[in-house]
């Protein structure tokens, strides 16, 4: 994983939430548990679980942390997800390299699959959040390689309620690859018209 891929991917999302409006906290998202407020604080939320894994150092309650608690957001979602971001590729730089083990909430993973979760979550929701926005909802190419290969060894496993991943939905085989693997992870692209604009 090229560390700058990483950091370029988190502050892609970023950009996304500048903005926003709390009109726009209230649309809804892909994630149908969750509206856009709901999505940026488990945005918020990974980053700071994923500053605190690559420190070796996770956060007390991590899995509560990233079930969207609206409570780290405090009283501007853009500064917290910026400064978020900022502790999340600090933590990689400073305490790398990405090699040997570190401990992720579930138990111990290697560097580098807990940094390519990361990414692969932070650029699905990156997707949704564009969506929930009525944006342009194209992901970086290199990437998005990285994300699909690493999903599509996990993902069978980890579908259905109450799990990480929704079912298949079908895109067309001529979509792009971001669309494409939106519907691998259960979103229907169809469902969420672009624009270049919030409406």
């Amino acid at each position: 994983m090229d560390i700058g891929l990483y950091e370029a991917t988190l502050r892609r999302t970023g950009e996304l939430t500048r903005g926003l409006t709390a009109g726009d906290l209230r649309r809804p998202t892909p994630c149908v548990e969750w509206d856009v407020e709901h999505l940026v604080a488990h945005l918020v939320g990974a980053n700071l679980v994923f500053g605190g894994v690559a420190r070796r150092t996770p956060a007390a309650g991590a899995q509560d942390i990233m079930q969207a608690d609206v409570g780290v957001l405090g009283e501007d979602p853009v500064a917290a997800y910026a400064a978020s971001a900022d502790l999340a590729v600090d933590a990689w730089r400073a305490y790398g390299p990405l090699e040997g083990t570190v401990p992720m909430p579930f138990g111990p993973s290697p560097a580098e699959a807990a940094i390519t979760t990361h990414l692969a979550d932070n650029l699905i929701h990156q997707w949704d959040l564009a969506a929930a926005l009525g944006l342009e909802r194209s992901l970086d190419p290199a990437a998005t390689a990285i994300a699909v290969a690493f999903t599509t060894r996990i993902a069978d496993q980890m579908r259905g309620p109450g799990k990480p991943f929704g079912y298949v939905v079908a895109v067309p085989d001529d979509a792009p690859l971001h669309e494409r693997w939106a519907g691998h992870m259960g979103r229907d692209p169809s469902r969420w018209p672009q624009s270049t604009v919030r409406g």
